[in-house]
């Protein structure tokens, strides 16, 4: 009972978590073209391009009406929007840039510096909210399946280069204790050989000695500079580790949240079906 209990309280938070990453509807005065505009304002992954495209859509389909560009303000002039009210009115889209973010703006003009806004058309407004909200899980249900395909190459792409970065320090580790041992087995020859010219006098002999002596070193010495090339591409691979294992896991914990918003986003656009 316990555990169901458990299950039941994390697809709550999840869903409540989805949710509250989409929906950020809030009602702001800003300025637009120097004129103050009371607006409902929505935070959006993505870019301006791909918001403005969706919302022209969404809103021919919604009023059967055309967005225009005036000034850099996306307008629909002297309509009935059914959703919101039955006032006769312009309905303004302003979208911008904010940091990683798209703000999302929209208003609906009644008359000369009127405004739909919750304090004097509070049922209106809310339907302005519901709306805008509308739009936020048509858009979703269109940008996150692209929007998780690409983060989940980029995420591929990291443990691959994670992959070949632990690929490349084992085969040096490998290496290395493998020069090692040669390196033992050259001194203990060099020894051995040091015995061996000790007792002999024979010119002959003991140059031939000398001359094994001199591989021996200069095979320690190659050994040992492979050695040291490997341990700073060892350090390097395990720099790249350390720096992208984070990100992995970032991004992992990103795409697992992106999925849950897509999971909530669909079962939101039926509702709105």
């Amino acid at each position: 009972m316990k555990k169901i209990t458990s299950i039941i309280f994390l697809l709550a938070f999840t869903t409540l978590y989805a949710q509250e990453s989409l929906l950020n509807f809030q009602e702001e005065n800003i300025l637009i073209n120097g004129v103050s505009v009371n607006v409902g304002k929505v935070l959006l992954t993505g870019d301006v391009n791909q918001v403005t495209k969706s919302w022209s859509s969404f809103v021919k389909k919604q009023i059967k009406e055309k967005v225009r560009e005036d000034d850099g303000v996306l307008y629909v002039k002297e309509t009935v929007v059914n959703q919101i009210t039955d006032k006769r009115g312009d309905l303004m889209t302003y979208i911008f840039n904010k940091d990683n973010s798209v703000s999302f703006n929209v208003a609906y003009k009644l008359g000369y510096d009127v405004y739909l806004n919750s304090g004097q058309y509070p049922e209106e407004f809310n339907r302005l909210k519901d709306f805008t909200n509308h739009f936020v899980y048509n858009y979703y249900n269109e940008f996150l399946p692209k929007h998780i395909k690409s983060k989940s190459k980029d995420l591929k792409k990291l443990k691959k280069e994670v992959s070949k970065s632990e690929k490349t320090s084992k085969k040096a580790t490998k290496q290395n204790k493998r020069l090692d041992k040669g390196n033992i087995k050259m001194v203990n020859k060099l020894t051995k050989s040091d015995k061996e010219l000790a007792v002999t006098s024979e010119p002959v002999a003991k140059n031939k000695l000398l001359l094994k002596q001199n591989e021996y070193n200069k095979t320690i010495e190659n050994n040992t500079k492979t050695i040291a090339y490997n341990q700073g591409l060892i350090s390097t691979q395990e720099s790249i580790i350390q720096t992208l294992t984070p990100k992995i896991d970032q991004l992992s914990k990103e795409i697992n949240s992106l999925n849950l918003t897509l999971i909530e986003v669909k079962a939101k656009t039926k509702i709105y079906k």
